[in-house]
C-alpha cells in the first residue's frame, strides 16, 4: 500500500472512530433518559397504587358523613327514642286509634273502654282539642305513646291524664320523652302547675313521675274502677 493510501486509511479510521464516539455519546444520554422516564412512570404508578390502597382503607375504616346511623337499642334489643308531636284537631284519628288501644285491656288505668271509643264521632274527637293537649310519640309513622294535659277551672293549672306507652315500646324511654315534651310545653305557655292521679300500686308510673319532679300532695281517693284500691295525687311545680 502506498504512503498516501495508508494515510487515507488512517484518516478514515479516525473519522469512523469519531463518528462512533459521537453516536455513543448521543445514545448514552438517551438511554439514561429513557431509563429515567421508565423509573418515573413506575414511581408514578406505585404512588397511584398506594393512593388507591389508602383511599380504599379509609373507606373501609371510617363511615362517610352521609351514612344513615344505626338505631341504638335497649338490653332487650328494642329501638330507643321516638318523634314526639303535639296533635292538632285534624289529627283526631290518631287519638281515636290510641283510645281503642288503651281501652282494649287496661281497665284499671283508663276510664274509656274500647267499645265507648268506637262509638265516639269525629266531631266529638275534634271537640276534645278545645280543652286538652295531646302529645304523641311516633315511630315509623305509628303512635306508640301519648300523654295529655287537660285544662280545668284554674287557668294556671293543668291536669296530666291518660299517660300510655305501647307494650311493644316500653323500656325504651318513651315515657320520659313524653314527660319532657309535655312539661316543656306547659312551662313555655305560662302554666304554673301540673297535677295528676296515679294508682297507688302502679310503681312503674309513679317512678316515672318522680323522675320528673312530681311530688305527692298527700291527697288520695278510691280508685274509679276498684274501690279496694286508692289513687294518690302528685304535683309538679313548673316555676
Amino acid at each position: 500500500m502506498s504512503g498516501w493510501s495508508r494515510v487515507r486509511a488512517e484518516l478514515l479510521q479516525r473519522v469512523k472512530s469519531v463518528v462512533d464516539g459521537v453516536a455513543h455519546l448521543r445514545a448514552e444520554p438517551s438511554s439514561r433518559t429513557a431509563d429515567g422516564l421508565r423509573g418515573g412512570l413506575e414511581a408514578t404508578h406505585d404512588a397511584e397504587d398506594r393512593g388507591k390502597t389508602t383511599l380504599a382503607a379509609r373507606r373501609t375504616d371510617s363511615s362517610p358523613d352521609y351514612a344513615v346511623p344505626k338505631a341504638s337499642t335497649t338490653a332487650e334489643n328494642r329501638p330507643t327514642g321516638a318523634a314526639i308531636r303535639r296533635l292538632l284537631p285534624d289529627d283526631w284519628r290518631v287519638n281515636r286509634e290510641i283510645a281503642l288501644a288503651m281501652g282494649g285491656g287496661y281497665p284499671l288505668d283508663f276510664r274509656t273502654a274500647a267499645s265507648v271509643a268506637e262509638k265516639k264521632t269525629e266531631q266529638e274527637f275534634r271537640a276534645d282539642f278545645d280543652r286538652l293537649e295531646s302529645f304523641v310519640a311516633f315511630r315509623d309513622g305509628s303512635p306508640i305513646g301519648r300523654t295529655r294535659l287537660v285544662r280545668g277551672d284554674d287557668p294556671e293549672i293543668l291536669t296530666m291524664a291518660a299517660v300510655w306507652v305501647s307494650p311493644a315500646a316500653r323500656g325504651a324511654g318513651i315515657g320520659d320523652q313524653l314527660m319532657t315534651n309535655a312539661l316543656g310545653w306547659a312551662r313555655e305557655h305560662g302554666f304554673r302547675e301540673i297535677r295528676l292521679w296515679v294508682r297507688e300500686n302502679n310503681e312503674h308510673a309513679t317512678n316515672l313521675y318522680l323522675r320528673h319532679a312530681f311530688q305527692f300532695t298527700g291527697e288520695s281517693k278510691p280508685h274509679f274502677a276498684d274501690p279496694s284500691l286508692r289513687t294518690v295525687e302528685m304535683r309538679h311545680d313548673l316555676f
